[in-house]
Parts: C-alpha cells; structure tokens; sequence
C-alpha cells in the first residue's frame, strides 16, 4: 500500500523574487532585545511582528550611500498607507511509498545542511518551511494558499535636497505594514510587521533618506512619483542633533577602514556636504 506525507511547503521564492529577498516572522519587539549600541533609538510599538531578512549587499557609508542614491533629501513623514500585494502560491506534498516519517528525515537532513542544533522539536515554524521549501525530493503540487504581503507608502514633505532634484511631496514605499495576523486564518485580526534593520517610516518625524527612483516599477509604481530607500542603511531618523539607522543598532558593522555611519546631524550633513563636491 502506498502512502503519501503531506507536507505544505510555503514557497516563499516567488516573493523572494518580486522583493529582492525572503522574510520571515519572529516574535513580538519586547522580547529579550540585546542592549544596542547606537545612542538614540526609535520607539519600540507593542505587539509589533519583527521581521528578519538577507538584504544582501548594502552601502555601510554616508559616501556609499550617496553615490548609490538617485535622491538624497531631508524629510517629514506627513501621512502613510498600507497596501496589501496579495499573491497566489502553489502547495506541495512530499511522494512517499512507505509510512516512515519522511518529514521527520527532510527536517534533520534540513539541520545539518543549515548547521542548527538541537532536534527537530526545536524548529521554529520559519526554519522548519525554509528547510521544506528548498527539498529536493519528488514533490506534486496538492491545492494553492495566498499570501499577503504588505507594503506601506509614507507621503513626505521635502524640505532639503542634497542630491538630484525631487518634488515638494513624493512618495517613500517600504515593505512591511498591518495585514491580517499570522495563525488567524482570514480574520480581520491585524498584526504590524515590520523589519528590525529597516522599522516603518513614522509620521510626523524627520528623516534624512537615501533614495532610489521606483517609477518604472509597474507592479507598485502605477503612474505615481514613488522612491524607495537604497536599502536598511538609507534611512537616518532625526531628533535633535541626533541621528540614528537602525540597521547599525541592530547588526553592527566592522569593517576594516571603514567608520561607522554616524549619530551626529552636523557630522553626517558635513560628510554629506563633501561628497557634493567630488
């Protein structure tokens, strides 16, 4: 008799590629945050999901990030929306011609290749969908699930620009916002997921931002002005005389010769100024 192990593979790589990179959900912000490094912190928000992701190669500079922006502008967060992308990805099951546990056996194997202790009992639901996702046995597709994913679009009141030329008001898209709560099935329960490295632009605060043009992205532009951050380090909040990037509080850089990116306003604007003149 033959049997089959059902397993649901969520296939994150069709996202992966319309995003640039996967994500996956951890547990609220409150919880056992190690004491960052950076002076000024941003507010952390209750019962917010902290999403992770490999950003891959991102510019550690003011001068690698200026050169890397088609914009760079001073800001005020006025207003931001989210949006829900939803996409339509496929379901699988494992073929198997015995009743032993093959996914017990995917799961180990999955461990060793990624180098995690412990037993399978000790999966987290990501690690355990991320090892799913990339078997290499015989699958067969066995239904569909859709995944929303959620894009927030700060509107912003320009009120400097230092480099390339940019409207009194654009528009800053992030992924990441309110969308329907994990393990709630199709209830309007929402959840705020946000990245660590790269947290929501806030309304009525001021930001310097490193810029991208994203007009000539079809599936999220649709006739507007609309930029995006060059990355988790093209976002600086200001408060006061201060500055802050999330991304070197949370995964601190050491780079041989090269500073960290700075915690002074008048230091980065300084930095910024010399590059204007290159």
């Amino acid at each position: 008799m033959n049997y089959k192990t059902t397993l649901s593979l969520v296939i994150l790589v069709a996202l992966g590629t319309v995003l640039g990179f996967g994500f996956a959900y951890q547990q609220s912000l409150s919880q056992n945050e190690s004491e960052p490094s950076a002076a000024v912190l941003p507010p952390q928000r209750e019962g917010t999901l902290r999403a992770t992701a490999d950003w891959g190669t991102v510019p550690t500079t003011i001068e690698s990030l200026y050169d890397t922006a088609d914009v760079v502008v001073k800001v005020t967060i006025t207003e931001s929306t989210t949006r829900l992308v939803s996409q339509t990805l496929a379901n699988y099951e494992v073929v198997s011609d015995n009743q032993t546990s093959v996914d017990a056996q995917i799961l180990e194997q999955g461990m060793q290749s990624l180098g995690i202790e412990g037993s399978i009992n000790d999966l987290s639901e990501e690690q355990i969908q991320e090892i799913l996702a990339n078997t290499t046995l015989e699958t067969e597709q066995v239904g569909e699930h859709v995944v929303h994913t959620p894009f927030t679009d700060a509107t912003v009141k320009v009120t400097e620009v230092y480099k390339g030329e940019v409207g009194q008001e654009v528009i800053v898209m992030q992924l990441g916002g309110s969308m329907p709560a994990p393990g709630k099935g199709e209830s309007d329960q929402l959840a705020l997921m946000e990245f660590a490295e790269n947290p929501l632009l806030q309304k009525g605060e001021e930001y310097i931002l490193f810029l991208k043009d994203s007009r000539q992205n079809e599936m999220h532009a649709q006739g507007r002005t609309l930029y995006e951050l060059v990355g988790p380090t093209g976002q600086f909040q200001i408060v006061g005389n201060q500055v802050y990037n999330a991304f070197s509080v949370y995964e601190p850089h050491s780079f041989e010769g090269i500073a960290p990116l700075p915690t002074n306003l008048s230091a980065m604007q300084d930095q910024i100024a010399a590059r204007q003149v290159r």
